[in-house]
């Protein structure tokens, strides 16, 4: 299908009746939409689903949804564990959404480095496969232990966990969902 929305997939994050997607959408379409209202009638149109639209974490390039939050089921979401003073506002903001919108975060850890442009760290991009679930572990300095713990007991009830080393994956700038996004879960 054609569509004159300009949309990463990496910031489309959907349930079966909603997506949640990054503020970034706005900027790159307003030149072509009256306003951003315009811009939501036309994502929920070609969805088929209710659109909801959270802030991009600052200093991200990208815009990208699916590094920030994913959905365990239609009422709860992962988000990564965020800290410091610098970011507050826009934690603040990115939970207000979440409130807004009935989700419920669990949080998962988030030790990447800031500085580099790569997907070290980052446990929410893990690969969901039908009932096998393959998350990513980093090695010295990260959670992985935390992470998997997590993961297992959120999803394992009905899923395989598995741990995967993703460290030469994470080099390129995403991790497991980013390089199997067409795999359909």
């Amino acid at each position: 299908m054609y569509s004159k929305i300009i949309l990463d997939g990496g910031n489309v994050v959907k349930w079966s009746d909603k997506v949640i997607i990054t503020d970034k959408v706005f900027d790159d379409n307003l030149y072509q939409f009256k306003n951003k209202e315009a811009i939501l009638k036309q994502l929920e149109e070609e969805l088929h689903c209710r659109v909801i639209i959270v802030p991009r974490y600052p200093g991200d390039n990208t815009g990208h949804a699916d590094g920030l939050i994913r959905f365990i089921d239609g009422n709860r979401v992962f988000v990564n564990e965020e800290d410091g003073d610098d970011i507050l506002a826009w934690k603040n903001k990115f939970l207000t959404v979440l409130n807004e919108n009935m989700l419920i975060p669990t949080e998962l850890p988030c030790t990447m480095n800031d500085e580099k442009e790569t997907g070290d760290g980052l446990y929410i991009n893990y690969l969901h496969a039908g009932n096998l679930v393959v998350v990513p572990q980093f090695g010295p300095g990260h959670a992985d232990e935390k992470a998997l713990r997590i993961i297992k007991e959120v999803l394992g009830k009905t899923n395989t966990v598995v741990p995967y080393n993703a460290t030469t994956i994470a080099e390129y700038g995403g991790v497991l969902n980013c390089a199997t996004w067409s795999v359909k879960e």
